[in-house]
């Protein structure tokens, strides 16, 4: 079975006792080979039944789905969030989550702080960040739920994240609109028509 290179604290092979963790494509290879014993969850032989259950469902998820897990918050994610975390993949496994989002954290800390003390879900639609993912600082938007995890009735163990890359999306329909704007200011008729439709709707809203 081919990994990522061992410096990264993975392996040619399964760690023992990572039987229970069954699929999940390539990311599902990489948590079963991670020397897990490194991180504060321990080795994988030793997780909980709850958060076996929360990793397994988003590894075998093909939405970007990651977990982050303990006060520590180590993270764990699938193939689909691969693309989310650009050049942070591979090393974003098995890190603290502040640390692997430095620039992001200012901004949903606390949000992460509710899930934990108040097992209160967030979501958020096209939060606009800048993050440096790629090499480089760009402008970023997510549309993402974290939902607390419970280690047992009374006890928020962790969080498990669905999460959309908004940025293609935002990004082509600012373009879109500059392009309208441009050319309604080449053709004064269009944008006086334009301009009181939307006179007229902002009247009657």
């Amino acid at each position: 079975m081919k990994t990522e290179p061992s410096h990264l604290g993975w392996t040619t092979h399964d760690r023992e006792g990572a039987d229970w963790l069954v699929g999940g494509g390539q990311m599902g290879r990489a948590v079963r080979a991670f020397d897990w014993s490194k991180t504060a969850l321990g080795p994988i032989g030793s997780w909980s039944e709850p958060l076996r259950t929360t990793v397994s469902l988003c590894l075998n998820s093909r939405f970007p789905m990651f977990v982050w897990w303990g006060p520590e918050l180590i993270n764990i994610y699938n193939d689909a969030d691969v693309a989310v975390l650009g050049l942070l993949h591979p090393t974003a496994l098995g890190r603290r989550a502040p640390e692997l989002w430095p620039d992001v954290w200012p901004v949903i800390k606390l949000q992460v702080d509710s899930v934990f003390e108040h097992a209160e879900a967030s979501w958020s639609y096209r939060l606009g960040v800048i993050t440096n993912r790629n090499g480089y600082d760009e402008e970023a938007y997510f549309t993402y739920s974290h939902s607390p995890v419970f280690e047992n009735p009374s006890t928020v163990g962790g969080l498990i994240c669905v999460v959309i890359d908004e940025t293609p999306q935002v990004l082509a329909e600012r373009r879109q609109s500059l392009l309208v704007e441009v050319h309604l200011l080449g053709n004064p008729q269009a944008f006086l028509a334009d301009t009181s439709a939307r006179h007229r709707t902002n009247f009657i809203h």
